[in-house]
């Protein structure tokens, strides 16, 4: 039976087991289930899930902004700030990118 399994693991096993499922379904939420072998071509799910990447990558470079605008000129202007400056412009390319993406 599918629950013989089940009762083998130790209570912390049971608990991870259901963390891992629990997060695996959280990271699925909105996301339309692939299409199967009948089914109109996926082109709407693909686009769900460019658009929920460059949503999830905008705030991604608004906080990383917001950051290195709180910072002080002394900061931006160190080497920690450069990086930060060029981390946030490599950002922008993969957003930018990913806009191109039809």
């Amino acid at each position: 039976m599918w629950y013989s399994n089940v009762t083998m693991m130790t209570p912390a096993q049971k608990q991870q087991a259901y963390r891992d499922r629990q997060r695996q379904q959280k990271a699925m939420d909105g996301v339309p289930a692939p299409a199967g072998p009948c089914n109109i071509p996926p082109e709407r799910r693909w686009a769900t899930l460019r658009a929920q990447a460059r949503a999830a990558l905008q705030t991604l470079l608004d906080e990383m902004q917001a950051y290195h605008d709180d910072r002080s000129d002394d900061w931006q202007e160190s080497d920690r700030g450069a990086a930060m400056a060029e981390r946030l412009d490599a950002l922008e390319t993969v957003i930018s990118d990913l806009d191109g993406i039809e």
